[in-house]
């Protein structure tokens, strides 16, 4: 599996024209040139390059940055992102696994905490991972993961709350002494996963013949 190929063809669900890709290949050879990018000597370069007029250079040059296949000040354009093996392989994780953590990728992988970071930090930069925050820890997703079902799957992702979120989805409501006969784990923790789960709205709470119940919500 390899996500190089889409890398070149498209950005930010955008196609790239006939002038995009004329510039990029410009961008690889001022690349070698120079160690970071900078806008300007790239406008510079493409007006000598290309034939089309430097308004319309410009305006692509600007599209190119939007899509964010280059980023101003780096040495990478986004199709050079993916040829680096590590990087190709954290992003297919990621994709895999939607919500993993910095510690849970550097294990997967045996790095270190800087290249980890430095990892991480090309596909945020570049657009093919979105960084978010849960429980204090860093997480990403794929940039076109569905948003509106980040916190589920975050919540999820531990393997005692989805058995319970799974066990009251099946069997409608359950008491908090049914649900310790399904996880077998200490009341204390089976409340902090409850509570996380109502709060992130995946079940509700309610009192029904002086019994506290844990039901699914409908609407989910």
């Amino acid at each position: 599996m390899s996500f190089q190929g889409g890398a070149k063809k498209k950005g930010e669900g955008k196609e790239l024209t006939m002038l995009h890709e004329n510039i990029l290949r410009v961008a690889q050879v001022l690349r070698k040139k120079r160690r970071f990018f900078n806008m300007e000597a790239l406008l510079e370069e493409c007006c000598n390059a290309l034939p089309n007029p430097q308004t319309e250079i410009d305006l692509a040059i600007h599209d190119l940055l939007h899509m964010k296949q280059f980023v101003e000040g780096s040495q990478l354009i986004k199709e050079d992102v993916l040829r680096n093996e590590k990087r190709n392989r954290i992003l297919e994780y990621v994709t895999k696994y939607p919500g993993a953590h910095k510690r849970e990728i550097r294990k997967a992988f045996g790095l270190g905490a800087y290249i980890t970071h430095r990892h991480l930090g090309f596909l945020v930069k570049f657009g093919f991972l979105r960084k978010s925050t849960f429980q204090n820890k860093s997480v990403f997703f794929p940039i076109d993961f569905d948003e509106t079902v980040e916190a589920k799957t975050l919540l999820l992702r531990n393997d005692t709350a989805k058995t319970i979120y799974q066990a009251i989805q099946e069997r409608g409501q359950l008491r908090l002494s049914e649900i310790s006969q399904i996880v077998r784990v200490p009341y204390t923790t089976i409340r902090s996963h409850l509570t996380r789960l109502i709060e992130g709205g995946l079940i509700k709470r309610i009192r029904e013949e002086n019994r506290v119940l844990y039901v699914k919500k409908t609407e989910i």
